[in-house]
This record gives structure tokens, sequence and C-alpha cells, in this order.
């Protein structure tokens, strides 16, 4: 017995790879697809009801209801022959059809007389599987009741998106965080340190150690505001130069550029240097990114 299809090797290859691209294989079994296998079954009166994602030599079941396996040989698949034409397949009596009178699951103790399965189309196009019923009876379906299964189908190729989605900004997430890690050390080797300045608020936030190094501030005391920066930190020869580089930030894009001598918390004088750029945040907030650079004190406690 082997299955029929209009597939070219390279078109299968291309499937197969759009397939393995969400990871769904060999997966537990998950609520959302439990729930369209279920939904299925109600809409078509059908004792059984699967969700089939169809591997290179393999269906294998992402949401079955009552049906004991989680998988069977491609070779058996009644979802296989819906791969080369993407339409919905009604077979209203397996032991009339040419193709699958000799199948086991049809032959043997499952006894399938009647199929119906709606093709799980990807965004490129290409067929992964089917959401499919079931029954041990001849039988058809209504017009309605074909058309509520090719929306389930639809319903499967959303779900398995979102899925690939989530999974693709988790890995995203992890190497963002594994470069910023990196980031931040090179950062603190060449004794810069990094800041948000967000101008709408004033909120200063220092975003490692050697922040605290430049100001000469142990991170018990936290960061300085803004204000006492420009009014006590900056030192008054540098205030009115200090205020004209950061009044002049008023859109997406600009720059701070400025250098002076600060006050550093050891009570030292201290040169320091800030270079940023303004960029809008999610909440539409001005925010300068920045760098700082200049004298430090080591060991701060």
């Amino acid at each position: 017995m082997t299955e029929r299809t209009t597939l070219t090797p390279h078109a299968e290859d291309q499937r197969l790879a759009a397939l393995d691209a969400y990871k769904v294989l060999d997966t537990e079994h998950e609520q959302v697809f439990d729930d369209l296998a279920e939904l299925a079954a109600y809409i078509c009166d059908a004792p059984v009801s699967l969700v089939s994602l169809v591997g290179r030599d393999r269906q294998f079941f992402k949401a079955a209801r009552n049906l004991d396996i989680v998988e069977t040989s491609r070779e058996m698949s009644f979802c296989a022959h819906t791969l080369g034409n993407a339409k919905t397949m009604v077979v209203p009596d397996a032991t009339k059809d040419s193709r699958f009178y000799e199948n086991p699951l049809v032959t043997g103790e499952h006894q399938v007389r009647f199929y119906a399965g709606a093709p799980i189309i990807d965004p490129k196009g290409h067929v992964l599987g089917t959401v499919c019923v079931i029954d041990q009876k001849p039988r058809e379906l209504t017009e309605p009741q074909l058309r509520a299964l090719e929306a389930l189908a639809r319903q499967a190729t959303a779900l398995l998106e979102q899925r690939r989605l989530n999974a693709l900004h988790e890995a995203t997430t992890d190497i963002l965080n594994k470069a910023s890690s990196r980031l931040n050390l090179a950062l603190d080797a060449g004794n810069f340190g990094t800041f948000t300045w967000v101008l709408d608020t004033g909120r200063f936030t220092w975003e490692n150690d050697q922040m605290y190094k430049l100001f000469g501030r142990p991170r018990t005391q936290g960061p300085l505001s803004v204000e006492m920066l420009a009014e006590k930190i900056v030192q008054p020869a540098e205030r009115d130069r200090f205020s004209e580089a950061t009044a002049s930030i008023e859109e997406e894009g600009d720059h701070l550029e400025w250098s002076g001598e600060i006050l550093g918390g050891d009570g030292t004088i201290r040169w320091i240097e800030l270079t940023g750029v303004a960029e809008r945040t999610q909440a539409n907030q001005l925010s300068i990114i920045g760098i700082a650079k200049g004298d430090t004190t080591e060991d701060l406690s």
C-alpha cells in the first residue's frame, strides 16, 4: 500500500522544512489543540477526531479524541492524501475506495469507514496535516459541517503560528540577554557606564556598576537624581553648558554630548563625559540612552 500524492520531491522537502519549523512533532498534548478536536467531533457528530500532522514517514496526532494511539505510519495515513491538493477530503465509505479498502485502519480493529479531513495550511501554502473526523459507519457531512471543519483547520494553523512566534520570541530574548551581558562586560572592562534618562519624568537610571564608580558613589546610595546632578554635582562653572546640552534635546534622534567636572561622592573633583541619543520608549516617553566615561574610584562599599 502506497500513498498517492502529487507533490514533487522538492515540494515535499519544502513542506517538511515548514513543518519542522513549528517544532511540534512529538510534543505533549495542549488544551488548545484538544479543544479543536473536541469541537470537530461535536460539530460533525463523529466519535473520533484528530489534529494530525504528517511527517516524512509518519503522521503524529497533536490531539486525538477517542483514539488511544499517538501516531501511525505515513503509509497508513488518510491525511497524507490531502498534501498534494490542499482541499478537504471526504471518504464516505473506505471499504469502497481503492485508496483505502486494504488499509489496516479499515481492515483491522479500528474499522474506519468514514473519514473527512480539512487541511492545515501554513501561510506559505504548505499542507502540514489535517483536522479530521472518523466514524465506523459510512456517512457524509453536511455543507455547514464541512465549512466548520475547514474553519477549525484554519484555527489550527493560527495556533501553530502563535506557538512558533512564542518560541521565536523566547529564543530571541535569550540571545538578546546573552548579548546584553557580553556588552556590559565589555563596557565594564572599558570603564564605560550606561544609563537611561527619561526626559519627560526626570528618571535617571544607572544600568551598570561603572556608573557608581564614575560618580564615586556606593550602590547602597542609589543613583543620583537629575536635579541633584544639575544643581549640586556638576561644578558651578559647568552648569550652564550642562543645562544647554540637555535643553536642546527635544525629539527622537537628538544627541547629548557634554563633558565637564563633577563633585564625586567621595569629595573629589572628577571629569566625566556623557554621550547619548534620544529615543522613544514603548510608553512614548522621550529618553536619552547613553554612555558615561571618565575618572573612577575602585572598591566602593
